[in-house]
């Protein structure tokens, strides 16, 4: 049962993923990571998709599975879960792993939407969305599993898609 849920919520916020990649690969209309740096030195994307911005930070608590959004585990609900199953070192890479999560997609927001000069800004930007992840657990209470999948279903994959339509037809 706990399968079906972690995939449908999966398949739920990736297809939201996928069209505001979309999105922004057809605002730049470039594949590489060094066209972004390039393109936002000149033209900010965060103010252009600001809504798109937004939407990409609830996807990243969605994908590095942080609170309010970490159902897959539900730790507190289900006895600590895999957090009694582990030892020691094992518990210790995993966690390493879910915060390394947490900095590529701090990272890749900032390269993709905040006008960065420099490297030092791009590592502050990257630091305030990381602790924005982390501070996420105080001031966001939990969602249920529904609401997760209406988020995405009912709002987001809507957003995105008119972004979508919106750049497509050159009106953003």
């Amino acid at each position: 049962l706990g399968s079906f849920r972690f995939m449908s919520q999966y398949m739920s916020f990736e297809v939201c993923f996928s069209l505001g990649f979309l999105a922004i690969i057809s605002t730049v209309r470039l594949l590489t990571l060094q066209s972004f740096w390039y393109i936002n030195i000149y033209h900010c994307l965060g103010l252009q998709l600001v809504i798109l911005f937004y939407c990409f930070i609830i996807l990243s608590f969605i994908e590095t599975n942080r609170v309010p959004f970490d159902l897959p585990e539900s730790e507190s609900e289900l006895v600590a879960g895999f957090i009694t199953e582990y030892s020691s070192s094992i518990f210790a890479l995993l966690f390493l792993g879910e915060y390394c999560s947490i900095l590529v997609m701090s990272c890749l927001i900032a390269i993709l939407f905040v006008n960065l000069m420099s490297v030092a800004m791009t590592i502050v930007v990257m630091m305030v969305l990381v602790t924005l992840h982390v501070m996420g657990r105080i001031f966001v209470p939990r969602v249920r599993f529904e609401q997760t999948i209406f988020l995405c279903w009912l709002y987001l994959i809507w957003i995105t898609f008119a972004i979508v339509i919106l750049i497509l037809f050159d009106l953003l």
